[in-house]
């Protein structure tokens, strides 16, 4: 009952928050909004369900139903050295403050912040891309390394979950790219169903290039997306 309970707590967080203002009073409309960590809602093999209404009203239904009709104190980690983290913390934590929470939005630096995440101790919500959230990697490649104890002595992000662990494992070692697609979709529903990840915005990489120097520039997809590749650079002719 008690684990039940905490779903829908994490449900009413996740839908008590509008991701398409946040896009826009935050970036002027440049990113878009995210619903699942590790799943991009640009991926061709995204489903509409697995969106996340902005529903403040149905939020206060489920806090009451979990036995919160009051709220509760909350905090949340706005990191305050790394793109616009620090902002979103404080957006989120506004709109939850209107269905009823008591929230504190800590600003310090991630190096304060990542011993509570090595050591597995922390208990404070925190706007992250969680590594694997913020790759353009295909679909069927292992994701969600960062939610499970296989990153013990390193980074994590505060949740520990045997099925994730295990689907990691299972995908990992499947030839089969179909099969792996698959593995995957199920920890999709996995994770909008207990709201392990709930999403807020993306925020987009901006790289540019002068046309005059540089005539094309295939990137791979990779861990952290942005700047490689740069043995595949053709110069303008």
């Amino acid at each position: 009952d008690d684990m039940e309970q905490a779903r829908l707590v994490r449900w009413a967080l996740a839908m008590a928050y509008d991701r398409e203002a946040l896009n826009e009073q935050l970036q002027a409309g440049l990113g878009w909004p995210t619903y699942i960590g590790f799943f991009s809602p640009k991926d061709p093999n995204w489903d509409d369900k697995f969106k996340v209404p902005y529903d403040p009203q149905k939020a206060k239904e489920f806090l009451a139903q979990a036995g919160f009709p009051n709220g509760f104190e909350v905090q949340i980690f706005g990191q305050s050295d790394t793109e616009i983290r620090s902002e979103i913390a404080d957006a989120v934590g506004g709109y939850w403050q209107q269905i009823g929470l008591k929230v504190t939005v800590l600003h310090y630096p991630y190096a304060v912040f990542r011993p509570s995440i090595v050591s597995r101790s922390n208990v404070v919500p925190h706007i992250n891309s969680c590594d694997d959230s913020r790759t353009p990697n295909p679909w069927d490649w292992p994701r969600a390394l960062t939610f499970t104890s296989r990153t013990r002595g390193g980074f994590s992000c505060s949740v520990e979950s045997p099925f994730i662990a295990e689907t990691f494992a299972k995908v990992a070692g499947e030839p089969d790219p179909a099969k792996r697609l698959a593995m995957n979709l199920e920890l999709l529903e996995y994770l909008h169903h207990q709201m392990l990840a709930a999403g807020t915005i993306a925020v987009p990489d901006l790289i540019v290039w002068n046309p005059k120097s540089i005539r094309e520039w295939q990137m791979r997809p990779g861990r952290f997306c942005c700047f490689n590749s740069t043995h595949n650079i053709m110069p303008a002719r």
